[in-house]
């Protein structure tokens, strides 16, 4: 049998979450892996806070920070790297190469994966999906059934929702809305207090 990539340290905290309280437990490294060329763990470190092990996948070389908190019925799977005091819950999957970091919450039933990355105070929830190599940082919230894709962009305090679609070089910023059945592509920008939507 393959020794786990991580064990429960034994320490624990209480969250609330869902109307009641919910017991987190710490992991550590119990293998020395690289998550990424910028990103090792060594035996012995110590991560983050899940509250089961389906949260993180015990396969592959996903990881949980520190200070990050993975619960719910959440995953992270594949090389993905939760850290920093970023949140993954919910029915949420971060998986593939991605990355949720800073104090980025993920839930919902969202999914981040690919290269993408969600950062600063950004949120992702509902059945939105981050994936290429996009972004989603500063105060920005993509959901609904929101799809950012390719290179594009979601930052400052931009709002992407309905079954909008950011692809390509486009980036929506500002105080900006794209919703409906809105496609961004091509470079194309949504900015200041901007609102972009279309109908079926």
């Amino acid at each position: 049998m393959a020794k786990q990539r991580y064990s429960f340290t034994g320490a624990t905290i209480e969250f609330p979450y869902g109307g009641k309280t919910i017991t987190l437990h710490q992991i550590r490294a119990e293998q020395t892996f690289n998550i990424d060329e910028y990103h090792g763990i060594s035996c012995g470190d110590i991560g983050g806070w899940i509250e089961k092990e389906s949260n993180l996948k015990q396969e592959g070389q996903a990881w949980v920070g520190k200070d990050a908190y993975v619960f719910g019925d959440a995953v992270v799977s594949g090389k993905a790297f939760v850290f920093g005091k970023a949140k993954v819950h919910g029915h949420a999957s971060v998986k593939g190469n991605a990355r949720v970091f800073a104090q980025a919450e993920v839930s919902g039933r969202a999914t981040v994966c690919g290269d993408a990355h969600v950062y600063g105070r950004a949120k992702i929830y509902g059945k939105a999906k981050i994936d290429g190599k996009a972004q989603v940082y500063d105060d920005a919230k993509v959901y609904d059934e929101a799809h950012v894709t390719d290179e594009a962009e979601v930052n400052e305090e931009a709002s992407v929702y309905g079954q909008a679609t950011l692809k390509d070089l486009s980036k929506a910023y500002g105080h900006s809305e794209v919703f409906g059945t809105a496609c961004l592509s091509l470079g194309l920008r949504a900015g200041g207090n901007m609102k972009m939507g279309g109908k079926k």
